[in-house]
């Protein structure tokens, strides 16, 4: 199974632009900002997406197209409610 880049907590605005650009990358915009809640049978996560658009791919990421995340990657339930098809 594969994730989006996370960290663990609630970033602010500022927290996430620094953590971006230590893996690397310089954000260019802030497309929005998305909360969304995933229970597990003891343990509710509250989790934080943030959509963003980067000068540059960071070599430590794996980047695929929509397309292939739709169809060559499983994204478990928590993380693929963050992807909506919208970014292809």
């Amino acid at each position: 199974l594969w994730q989006f880049p996370d960290v663990e907590g609630t970033l602010t605005v500022e927290q996430m632009l620094g953590t971006v650009r230590t893996m690397g990358m310089e954000p260019t915009n802030i497309l929005r900002q998305s909360d969304k809640i995933h229970v597990f049978t003891h343990v509710q996560w509250n989790m934080r997406g943030w959509y963003l658009e980067v000068d540059r791919q960071s070599p430590s990421l794996t980047w695929v197209s929509g397309r292939e995340l739709d169809v060559r990657y499983a994204l478990p339930t928590a993380y693929r409610q963050f992807w909506d098809g919208e970014l292809n």
